[in-house]
């Protein structure tokens, strides 16, 4: 499939831009600003069109029924959304459940929601991924999620979250780190020393991994 870009292509983030910049700028309360920011992006998560490199795939996947390498939710997800016959539906559903999630942890956890969107919008991992990796963006919402309930020690609640987020994409299961992890206290610049590394190592980790799981 080929594909054309044009500069109307970068419209609709435009308009997301310009949509933050205003509710960063207004006088709203902080409440009010998430929740419209999260309307705007659900909008244009839901109406997009062939955006997104596994668009297709999934697409396909939907009109099919070509689903045996997912994992048993994603499996069932796909499988209501081919019983329909209706292919964006499937993007409806990892869509609000992505957003509605990263909402929740937002203003849980942040005290400028407006701020933290931007940073979910305009890091690569987050926002824009999401439009393409479906089941492994719900299944990092489900472990940000669970966040809250590592911070409180509640394990019960943490593992089945995990154990959640598992059966929608098999890189869940690597959430049960979070646990002890966020019981150690770390200072913040560790934390960000921490953050830059990780961008260099990560390569270096997936090419050690990989040959042994395959």
């Amino acid at each position: 499939m080929e594909f054309y870009y044009s500069i109307l292509d970068y419209f609709p983030y435009v308009i997301i831009f310009i949509v933050v910049c205003i509710m960063e700028l207004s006088a709203f309360n902080n409440k009010f600003k998430s929740k419209f920011i999260y309307y705007v992006l659900l909008l244009f998560t839901i109406l997009r069109y062939n955006v997104g490199w596994d668009y297709e795939m999934y697409k396909n996947a939907v009109l099919n029924a070509n689903i045996e390498r997912f994992e048993p939710l994603s499996k069932l997800i796909f499988i209501i959304c081919s019983a329909f016959n209706f292919y964006p539906l499937v993007f409806f559903v990892y869509g609000f459940s992505i957003l509605y999630l990263t909402k929740i942890a937002i203003e849980k956890y942040s005290s400028n929601y407006v701020i933290s969107w931007v940073v979910y919008i305009t890091f690569p991992f987050f926002f824009l991924a999401s439009l393409s990796t479906l089941r492994q963006s719900l299944t990092t919402s489900l472990i940000l999620y669970s966040f809250y309930f590592a911070f409180k020690k509640r394990i019960y609640p943490f593992f089945i979250i995990i154990l959640i987020s598992s059966l929608i994409h098999s890189s869940g299961i690597f959430g049960l780190l979070v646990y002890p992890i966020v019981n150690i206290k770390i200072k913040r610049n560790i934390l960000f020393i921490i953050t830059i590394v990780s961008f260099f190592i990560s390569p270096i980790i997936e090419n050690i991994i990989k040959p042994i799981l395959l």
